[in-house]
């Protein structure tokens, strides 16, 4: 009756699309109405408990439901209309009436999250997830307005909304991260949710067609890393750690890209590299939350990019062109092999020794093809001939120091 009551009040005579959209318009509105009646007013007259204020929450579930598939509607009516353009205009008491529905529905919610005890009669689940809802509503009434109103949104909001967005985050990781050490966690696990999740509408935003924006691709992916590092150091979290590392390693690409001569089919080290070492860097603080196969499988797949990208840009360049190369891969080399010695881990070690004895036939090859030092290959002979008969000869003197020495590797990481 109250839907047919609002309809007879529309004219028939307006563009069809308008007409539909206030159609759906006086649903959304009569059912919110109706859904806000059953679960908050009831229970104040007939008190939390009664037969009436039990019947009112059982239909305010389908009368909610309803209430957002005519949501649902208005906002592809809505889209629909901004597409089309001409012929379409969204009236403004039709705005203000959904959008007061929906503040009015988020507010509700809110009361509804905060009561305590017996007093709302819902579990804490149940009031963690008006908290939610809360949010999906004010975030459907800020779309709301963008689609009905977009000359609001013009100006520095169209030119820095990716860091407006990511100040919302800040400022919601900050409220949940407050309100947790307050003991009030209805509120701050939906706040803390919210605003880890919020960071990735501004990345991806970045890449759709639309307005031009006053925010560099490099400067939102740092914001982006500042943002779950911090994350990763309050909650002592490896995804986050990992999270921060890929952002800081897009804003790298971002640079990298820019500049003529270093793309990644140039020199993929540098591309490849400052991740892997993120990602080991990640692990090995946080190798305590890890399994030790985990850990090693880490360890192993980070060193192989490492030593395979600076391999890679060898042949890549070739050493004719850029000789520094295999000395940049023996130096990498090295360094993993003091690390594996230091720290007595064994990825380290082994990588790190099997790569400097590519880069060392590397020089080598190179020597004897491009300056013609065929002798070289000789003396490389004759030193390898003495390591291994020096070897064995360890073996035979000190057989058991050497035993030793391997069941010792054995016991690294």
């Amino acid at each position: 009756a109250m839907i047919a009551c609002g309809w007879s009040w529309l004219d028939p005579r307006s563009f069809p699309p308008n007409e539909l959209l206030d159609r759906v318009i006086v649903v959304f509105t009569v059912f919110t109405a109706a859904a806000a009646f059953y679960s908050l007013a009831l229970p104040r007259i007939f008190g939390p408990t009664g037969l009436w204020t039990e019947a009112g929450r059982r239909i305010a579930a389908p009368l909610g439901v309803a209430a957002a598939m005519a949501l649902a509607g208005i906002l592809l009516l809505e889209a629909f209309g901004r597409a089309m353009a001409a012929g379409f205009n969204v009236g403004t008491p039709e705005v203000l009436i959904v959008l007061a529905a929906l503040l009015a529905g988020c507010a509700g919610a809110l009361v509804a999250a905060l009561r305590r005890g017996e007093a709302s009669g819902l579990s804490d689940r149940v009031r963690v997830r008006c908290v939610y809802a809360a949010e999906a509503m004010l975030g459907l009434a800020f779309v709301h307005v963008r689609l009905t109103e977009p000359q609001l949104f013009g100006g520095v909001f169209q030119q820095y909304w990716p860091l407006i967005v990511m100040a919302i985050a800040f400022a919601g990781v900050g409220a949940g991260e407050l309100l947790a050490r307050q003991k009030h966690f209805i509120l701050s696990e939906p706040l803390t949710r919210t605003g880890i999740f919020l960071p990735l509408l501004p990345v991806i935003g970045f890449w759709l067609p639309g307005p031009h924006v006053n925010v560099s691709l490099t400067g939102l992916l740092l914001t982006v890393c500042v943002f779950y590092a911090m994350l990763a150091a309050l909650r002592k979290s490896f995804a986050f750690g990992l999270i921060a590392a890929m952002a800081a390693n897009g804003a790298l690409w971002s640079v990298l890209a820019r500049m003529s001569g270093w793309g990644i089919a140039e020199h993929p080290q540098l591309w490849f590299i400052p991740a892997a070492l993120s990602v080991l860097a990640a692990a090995q603080l946080n190798r305590s939350r890890l399994t030790p196969d985990t850990l090693r499988t880490i360890r192993y797949g980070c060193l192989l990019v490492v030593y395979v990208s600076s391999t890679a840009d060898i042949f890549l360049n070739g050493v004719a062109v850029a000789p520094w190369l295999p000395l940049v891969l023996a130096g990498l080399s090295v360094i993993g092999v003091l690390v594996g010695v230091m720290f007595r881990v064994r990825p380290f070690l082994f990588l790190g020794t099997a790569f400097l004895a590519l880069s060392v036939v590397t020089m080598i090859y190179y020597a004897s093809s491009q300056l013609q030092w065929t002798w070289i290959w000789y003396v490389a002979g004759i030193l390898l001939g003495s390591a291994i008969i020096v070897l064995f000869a360890l073996f035979e003197k000190k057989r058991t120091e050497m035993l030793a020495l391997v069941e010792g590797l054995k016991q690294w990481q």
